[in-house]
């Protein structure tokens, strides 16, 4: 959760939104890889409690509904780009002659857009300020407001836009839900696309070199920045300079014969919080990777108190109730919104 939670309240903040804002945005981005109904990963209590029941007809009815359910979830909120999109799949070279590392970028990896991104973002701009169709004008003082509506929409959004740069392989081809190198996504991929940070891992074939992890999130956290400034009308609280320097970031892995460098490179090289952050890799950590997301996190807790803005409210997965009590008390009441998989009403 050190990117979807942390690093979204952290560029939230810096963005301008307030501390309240900032945690329900965060929250929300979070949640969906942590609620059973938007989870990426099948549950496994409704998996049993499906096979559990007493007809063979009602055991595969019930897990036919469980892998409908998670297919949806892969399909609204994790795997949400467009495939026939021939400037960032399989069908593009990851490589263009001379191509400038700037240009590279342009066409691999900024800027990806989708039908369904667009309809979670349009749900999350619609609350902006005004009353939705179908909701009451004047409510009781437990309901939520526009406001409410629009960061828990807008953070479900950016978990799918966030997930957009890390679901890619380890040339930035998109991955899709089922694929040949990473059945229901990036399964057997495990968790090395969604890593902020170059890694040499040591397998015989070209899956072991990841050079672009640092690249791609740097652009991603560029966009999600600037999108949280447009949206929601704010004035940064830092320039994007401070927190990126001159937006360059390494490309090339630490491996078994030494530094593996590609064509591209950076202008100058001047980096900053967000460089660092990306890279350090929390298994590097001598006390090991539990402790080591503690030490990434503080580096984003240290730019925020040196800056004047509060330390990152912690987030524990395993005991996600406040993120669970906000789509609940937010989105419980709303009618269907097209694209968003609704909350059950309590």
């Amino acid at each position: 959760e050190y990117v979807h939670y942390y690093m979204t309240y952290f560029l939230a903040v810096t963005a301008g939104l307030s501390e309240d804002e900032a945690e329900i945005v965060a929250r929300a981005t979070q949640y969906v890889d942590d609620n059973p109904i938007t989870n990426p990963i099948p549950s496994k209590r409704e998996a049993l409690e499906a096979l559990a029941r007493p007809t063979l007809v009602g055991r595969i009815s019930g897990i036919g509904q469980e892998v409908k359910e998670t297919y949806d979830a892969l399909r609204n909120y994790h795997f949400t780009l467009d495939y026939d999109d021939e400037t960032k799949t399989d069908g593009d070279a990851p490589h263009r002659g001379n191509e400038t590392y700037e240009d590279y970028v342009r066409r691999r990896v900024e800027n990806p857009d989708s039908a369904q991104l667009q309809r979670l973002r349009n749900a999350a701009l619609s609350f902006d300020n005004t009353c939705h169709a179908g909701l009451p004008r004047y409510r009781e003082p437990n309901e939520p407001t526009e406001a409410e509506i629009k960061a828990q929409l807008y953070g479900e959004y950016l978990h799918a836009f966030e997930d957009t740069f890390a679901h890619r392989d380890n040339t930035n081809n998109p991955l899709s839900i089922l694929n040949s190198t990473g059945l229901l996504g990036h399964g057997l991929l495990f968790h090395r696309p969604d890593h902020t940070y170059n890694q040499f891992y040591t397998l015989s074939n070209t899956q072991g070199y990841w050079r672009y992890n640092e690249l791609r999130t740097l652009q991603m956290e560029q966009e999600v920045f600037t999108k949280l400034v447009a949206d929601f009308g704010t004035m940064p609280v830092v320039t994007w300079e401070e927190l990126a320097g001159d937006g360059s970031a390494k490309i090339g892995t630490d491996g078994t014969n030494g530094f593996v460098r590609s064509f591209y490179t950076p202008a100058e090289g001047i980096t900053r919080v967000l460089q660092e952050f990306n890279a350090y890799n929390p298994e590097s950590h001598p006390d090991g990777a539990s402790t080591g997301e503690k030490a990434k996190i503080i580096i984003l807790n240290a730019f925020l108190t040196d800056n004047g803005l509060g330390e990152i409210p912690p987030y524990d997965k395993d005991n996600s109730t406040k993120a669970a009590a906000n789509r609940a008390r937010i989105l419980g009441g709303l009618p269907p919104i097209n694209g968003v998989i609704s909350e059950p009403k309590g």
